[in-house]
């Protein structure tokens, strides 16, 4: 879950943007905003649709947003906040929880203006920083206070440091590296030109991030874990150990990555969900997507995948599984251990998958869904509805020459034609034959009636 969702908003200031009716006192507080099912006693919740009466029911939310024909649906014990549209009121509460974004770099770095945020250049190194006598430094480097580089450590031209930052034994800055204030970098680490890391960031010893790289403040990333060039990882991130970004990665903030993950070239982890509720006068209103995405171990995701981030609950992707390449996996959705998705997928919003799924290619699953164990759907299939036995499922229209594929279509514009036809055949069959059986039990001769 998304550090977002934690802020605490009093129900006072919530009802002045929402309206409706509800019992809780204006000083009441919600820590969080939550679907029914992982709501705790502090958070909103709200219930859009009957179809969820058995979440509704068994939900532990403070208060939950609720149309008045539904109230009857919810808990005695949960408080019903009665608006005309709940998802609508759901979608205005959640810009409420959305913070300002923290930018990518240190802000107290300027380059070619060091006496303004209180660093100094080095000569080779400046008063108060520590550092080993094999220490190398380029030109125009800058260190700021109680900088700490360790033995073999390398500068290239113009690195900034911030304050505080700690370079392990061994670490290599390629030319015009920043990094801000706290940062610490293990042995053996390597950056190279033009790599910026926020304040806080912690790299384990051996990472690699290639040319152009940027981490955002407070993200961590795991020991022997290799960052393809241009990739952008965001703040608050957390990457395990022996990860594999590829060239252009993105992967937005507060998203969580296991060990030995591999992910492909421009892939976008935690991009913002599909969510907009339509207002009364028919405007879109953005749903503010709070949860994150979360990667198991040992999984792997092919190139140009979108995986999005949830819109309270984070979206999954379960150990071990493989996604090939150009796949959209919606918000909310949970992919079980061990799944394989074949290209150019579709899984759209809050479908669960189970473990062991396999999604043949160009097949969509559409959202609110649940797909059993051990699952096989067949390549290009559609899936309209919940599956709850293991096996092949699904199917396409059969390849055939072109010339009986267009027979065949025919035949199937005519399809609700000849189902009226066929109505009425059997309703003048079932006449006769009741008639027959009449005939027959009177002890008449049914034939000579039908020759008749």
């Amino acid at each position: 879950m998304s550090p977002e969702t934690s802020r605490s908003l009093a129900f006072g200031h919530l009802h002045a943007l929402i309206g409706g009716d509800c019992a809780l006192a204006p000083d009441f507080r919600f820590l969080g905003l939550r679907s029914l099912e992982s709501a705790t006693p502090t958070d909103l919740s709200f219930l859009s649709s009957a179809h969820y009466r058995a979440q509704a029911r068994a939900t532990k939310a403070a208060a939950v947003l609720v149309r008045l024909q539904h109230r009857a649906l919810l808990s005695p014990h949960t408080v019903a906040w009665i608006v005309d549209d709940p998802y609508l009121a759901y979608a205005r509460a959640s810009a409420l929880w959305v913070t300002p974004r923290e930018p990518w770099w240190d802000s107290t770095l300027r380059r070619g203006n060091p006496d303004e945020v209180g660093i100094r250049h080095a000569e080779p190194v400046c008063d108060g920083a520590v550092a080993h006598r094999e220490v190398v430094l380029g030109p125009g480097v800058v260190l700021g206070q109680g900088v700490e580089l360790g033995e073999g450590v390398s500068l290239g031209q113009g690195v900034e440091l911030g304050e505080g930052v700690s370079l392990g034994q061994g670490v290599v800055l390629g030319q015009g590296v920043v990094l801000g204030q706290g940062v610490e970098l293990g042995e053996g680490v390597v950056l190279g030109q033009g790599v910026v890391l926020g304040r806080g960031v912690v790299l384990g010893p051996g990472v690699n991030l290639g040319p152009g790289c940027s981490v955002g403040e407070r993200a961590c990333v795991g020991s022997g874990s290799r960052i393809g060039p241009g990739a952008r990882i965001g703040t608050d991130v957390i990457l395990g150990c022996e990860v594999e970004l590829r060239a252009g990665v993105v992967v937005e903030h507060a998203c969580r990555v296991g060990d030995r993950v591999r992910i492909h070239a421009n892939t976008v982890l935690g991009a913002d969900g599909f969510g907009f509720a339509r207002s009364g006068e028919g405007r879109w209103i953005k749903i503010a997507q709070l949860g994150a995405v979360v990667v198991g171990d040992d999984v792997e995701i092919g190139a140009l995948c979108s995986i999005d981030r949830g819109a309270l609950d984070d979206t999954r992707i379960g150990r071990g599984s493989k996604l090939d390449n150009q796949i959209q996996v919606g918000h909310n959705v949970c992919i079980g251990e061990d799944c394989a998705i074949a290209g150019c997928v579709g899984i759209a919003g809050s479908t669960v998958l189970g473990n062991r799924v396999l999604v043949g290619g160009g097949a969509g699953i559409l959202g609110h869904l649940r797909i059993a164990d051990d699952v096989v759907i067949a390549a290009m299939s559609l899936i309209s509805r919940s599956i709850a036995e293991p096996g092949l499922h699904g199917s396409s229209y059969p390849q055939m020459r072109n010339a009986d594929w267009e027979r065949s279509a025919a035949v199937v514009r005519q399809l609700p034609a000849l189902r009226r036809r066929l109505i009425r055949v059997e309703a003048t069959v079932s006449r006769v034959c009741s008639g027959v059986e009449a005939a027959a039990g009177a002890g008449e001769n049914p034939g000579e009636n039908l020759i008749e």
